[in-house]
């Protein structure tokens, strides 16, 4: 049995375990219950292939962002933008982790992939190392840890000035915030109106959910049994508020197959039946399901003793609500309080609804 616990492990969430036919499945369950109650994890189970879960699909993400940004000409600033927030994805998008992480670790983890990758897999017409890349691992631009990365802080007359690469040239200058017409798009219509705008930010926002849902949805049941474990991992792991099946959801898992076929792109069979279907996941007499590999719908799995209020909103409406808080009865006599304030700040809705309340 392989425990692989996302790093650093005090900070990150995710624990992928991985069994094969031949572990006890008892030993299997107390791991999944230590992970769980003593430790703290959200318990994912994974199968013994390349980067599990959470990095199969992670490490293609970012090598989509790499490659996807400098083929539609795109700053680092501006992919940064358009590949976080709008997806629902951390807002240092693809650069500023990948500086984060150290871009040291990058060819170690591509050659661990290439070598391990079956030799259909779509990693491998997409991976590169660009010459800018290249450039930066030379001159030891490596991220945080090193002197600078795609963004470095330039200190100048005591002041600090935020500089990103130019991707082509290699040089620095003032980082600029991403100003596309597609990212207003995204505040209105969503993921959707954002890969549906014909400017370069919208482009590059189909390029990646073009590649990297229909990726995901063709790994199921290679690299995990459901849907729900690969959301899982995508959001303990790497901090997505919405794994790639959820996402599709949102979008309309009818519609996306119709605009891939448009644009000749394969259809993975999962992809296809939840076109068919309706969707990856449905709520039915209050509990929410999703969809398995053979084409029924199941209860999404929950811990023993763990209780979710995403569950409990699914069959009540709050017993007090404002446009900071909401109270929520959650059984035997307990009522849940529900920070909904930006930040979960404290002000005055949440005191006057608090009072109420009382």
């Amino acid at each position: 049995m392989i425990t692989h616990f996302f790093n650093p492990p005090r900070y990150m969430r995710l624990l992928e375990i991985v069994a094969s036919d031949k572990t006890r499945t008892d030993a299997v369950e107390a791991m999944t219950q230590f992970g769980d109650v003593k430790l703290g994890k959200g318990v994912i189970h994974a199968k013994d292939t390349p980067g599990f879960i959470a990095n199969r699909i992670g490490t293609y993400w970012f090598q989509l962002g790499l490659v996807g940004a400098m083929e539609h000409g795109l700053t680092v600033d501006e992919a940064d933008a358009i590949g976080s927030r709008p997806f629902g994805i951390p807002k240092s998008g693809f650069f500023g982790t990948l500086d984060l992480v150290g871009l040291d670790l990058m060819p170690h983890v591509a050659a661990s992939m290439l070598e391990r990758l079956p030799d259909d897999d779509p990693y491998r017409a997409i991976h590169s190392e660009p010459p800018v890349v290249k450039m930066m691992l030379e001159k030891g631009w490596i991220g945080r840890k090193g002197p600078g990365g795609f963004y470095r802080l330039k200190k100048e007359n005591g002041k600090r000035q935020k500089e990103s690469i130019d991707l082509n040239s290699g040089e620095y200058a003032p980082s600029q915030k991403a100003k596309l017409d597609s990212l207003k798009a995204s505040k209105a219509g969503g993921l959707r109106g954002l890969v549906e705008h014909d400017d370069k930010g919208g482009k590059f926002a189909w390029y990646l959910a073009a590649h990297a849902l229909p990726y995901a949805a063709s790994l199921v049941p290679e690299i995990a049994d459901t849907v729900v474990d690969v959301d899982a991992g995508m959001k303990d792991g790497y901090g997505w508020k919405q794994g790639p099946f959820e996402l599709i959801d949102a979008m309309g898992a009818d519609w996306l197959a119709e605009k891939l076929t448009s644009d000749s792109i394969p259809i993975p069979p999962m992809l296809a039946l939840a076109a068919e279907k309706g969707g990856f996941y449905r709520v039915e007499n209050g509990v929410r399901q999703f969809l398995t590999v053979d084409g029924t719908y199941q209860d999404v799995p929950c811990p023993d003793g763990v209780l979710r209020l995403s569950d409990v909103k699914l069959n009540t409406k709050p017993v007090l609500k404002n446009g900071s808080a909401s109270v929520w009865n959650i059984g035997d006599g307990v009522l849940c309080f529900e920070f909904t304030s930006k930040m979960n700040s404290l002000d005055p809705d949440i005191m006057g609804l608090y009072k109420k309340n009382d």
